[in-house]
């Protein structure tokens, strides 16, 4: 331990048996150290100095932040300060910080408090001066948790995961639309895709789930902390199809406060060649108090079919990218995007393009008026929903550049 941060823990233990302390535990490091392979050692060195200078930089001069295993320890000076405030602060720069680092950007940032013992500490940040320590448990007063268990990934295996959305009016983090993923071979791909091509045997009511939970339990998190977010839905036609399960989704919506149901934002996958199908189901999903979404297939513009369903959002999923070296849209593609934009504006609604992977068709199809954007060409998908922040396009060319 260096002279400096030394005497400034022992000032701040000064007649102190046990103290307050914060914590911020960084959640996707296992997923990142496994992607960097050899590469781990180097980027966990910069990104967790980086991080130390920034929390300092949050903190007095007096306060102690140690590094203490996969995050760090904040020891506050002033015993008297708000410790969830200012924790909660600090967590958000780190999301930040993290979110515009490309080697980092799938990290989630937990933030909690307790108590600690002093002669604990201390030795904690003896250790940390030799070596990468081991974390020193805290007893948590806002989050208790267990320890996950194994995360199932053979094939078939399915896990919640969240597709950042971003407004590329307002060029901020606008939602997350929740997207579980099928494992196939060691790698989790979209759940979607994954029934769609029968890679493995997999259930689109399954999927859709998950999903719901996943997304439920994301929003509620979100309310609690007052910093509620939006989450985009998908239902499949098959699990509508059900009578029981078309019920119990229309029962969970219900049961939920206005407010709460109005962050929702719903749309109907595998309909899309029956318009007046999808129209009535919406229709009857709008009348729950949910945003909502319809999809087209990539160049469909006539939206004459959903005249009388409210629609927030008329929407594309991208079309991949023609060849390695793609230089965006095609100029027949771009016309129809701004004709898709009109339409959609005659009827009150914006346009979202989903499953980007080009950031020449981003740029291309935000000039033409799109306004919500998803895929891996803006911010790869992540198993923590991301913070609503500022995302400036300048922001996401860095990212591109960096990586």
């Amino acid at each position: 331990m260096n002279a400096d941060l030394k005497s400034r823990l022992k000032a701040a233990l000064a007649g102190r048996s046990d103290l307050d302390v914060g914590q911020f535990k960084l959640v996707g490091l296992g997923e990142i150290r496994e992607q960097a392979g050899e590469a781990w050692a180097r980027i966990k060195t910069r990104v967790f100095t980086a991080a130390t200078q920034l929390i300092e930089r949050e903190l007095s001069p007096a306060d102690v932040v140690l590094p203490a295993g996969d995050g760090f320890l904040v020891v506050l000076a002033d015993p008297a300060a708000a410790v969830t405030e200012r924790l909660d602060a600090v967590a958000r720069r780190l999301r930040e910080f993290f979110l515009g680092h490309p080697d980092m950007k799938g990290l989630a940032v937990e933030a909690s408090s307790g108590r600690l013992d002093a002669g604990a500490l201390t030795a904690l940040a003896d250790r940390s001066a030799a070596a990468p320590p081991a974390d020193k448990p805290v007893e948590r007063r806002q989050v208790s948790r267990s320890t996950p268990a194994e995360e199932d990934r053979s094939d078939g295996a399915m896990s919640a995961w969240f597709r950042p959305v971003w407004d590329g009016k307002n060029q901020v983090i606008a939602g997350n639309a929740s997207r579980p993923k099928v494992w196939v071979g060691g790698r989790p791909l979209d759940g979607r895709r994954v029934a769609e091509t029968r890679m493995v045997p997999v259930d689109q009511t399954a999927i859709d789930h998950l999903a719901q939970t996943a997304g439920f339990d994301a929003l509620m998190r979100s309310v609690r902390a007052k910093s509620q977010t939006q989450i985009y839905l998908s239902i499949h036609a098959e699990t509508w199809a059900s009578r029981e399960e078309r019920e119990e989704i229309l029962r969970r919506f219900n049961a939920l406060p206005e407010n709460v149901r109005s962050a929702f934002r719903v749309r109907m996958d595998g309909m899309t060649e029956d318009v007046s199908n999808m129209a009535k189901a919406l229709d009857e999903i709008g009348r729950t108090g949910v945003g909502l979404m319809a999809e087209l297939p990539f160049g469909e513009i006539d939206v004459t079919g959903f005249e009388d369903v409210e629609i927030d959002l008329f929407g594309w999923r991208c079309k991949p990218p023609s060849n390695a070296n793609s230089s965006g849209l095609m100029d027949h593609d771009t016309t129809a995007l701004k004709r898709f934009v009109a339409a959609a504006a005659a009827q009150g609604a914006d346009t979202y393009l989903q499953d980007v992977r080009d950031l020449y068709v981003l740029k291309s199809a935000r000039d033409a008026g799109i306004r919500y954007f998803s895929g891996q060409a803006v911010i790869t998908d992540r198993q923590i929903p991301a913070p609503n922040q500022a995302l400036s396009m300048m922001d996401i060319y860095r990212t591109h550049k960096a990586a």
